[in-house]
């Protein structure tokens, strides 16, 4: 339908996007009825997104949750992590795609280096946030939270 409106789902999702972040800093853990929010507010915006798109997105969503299923198996990404980046992709326009993914990996090297400044250092001291505990594991909700963001930054300047 209207261009302007493939952004919408990417806008109202940016509160939960928020709480995916904090959870998954503070707890090490997303929790479920976050992911199924993403996809509530993709399904209410899909009738103005326009038939094709939908479709479109879906197709992607299940491509990544395959894809990342089998990485939860061979226990490189946790059971979150694949709900809510599978969940995402269906507020990911298909024209934004690969930008979403660019700023995908740049938001995992980013977490991967937020992560690495809040280990402690000599002596562990315990500062409440599970993910400067963590370690050998990836808060990747943060990283999924800074690409949405940088996603629904389209959606506030494209014309």
């Amino acid at each position: 339908m209207m261009a302007e409106l493939d952004y919408l789902p990417a806008l109202l999702a940016l509160p939960v996007l928020v709480a995916v972040a904090y959870n998954d800093m503070r707890f090490m853990r997303i929790p479920g009825w976050l992911p199924v929010v993403l996809a509530l507010i993709f399904l209410l915006t899909a009738p103005m997104i326009g038939w094709d798109e939908t479709v479109a997105r879906i197709a992607v969503a299940l491509a990544v949750f395959v894809l990342c299923f089998f990485l939860q198996v061979v226990r490189v990404m946790g059971g979150g992590d694949v709900r809510t980046l599978s969940a995402i992709m269906l507020i990911v326009p298909s024209a934004s795609l690969l930008f979403f993914l660019q700023c995908f990996s740049i938001a995992l090297v980013a977490g991967c280096l937020i992560t690495l400044v809040l280990h402690p250092r000599p002596v562990p001291s315990d500062n409440g946030w599970a993910a400067s505990r963590a370690r050998g594991h990836l808060p990747m909700g943060l990283s999924v939270a800074i690409a949405g963001f940088a996603l629904a930054s389209l959606g506030l300047v494209s014309p």
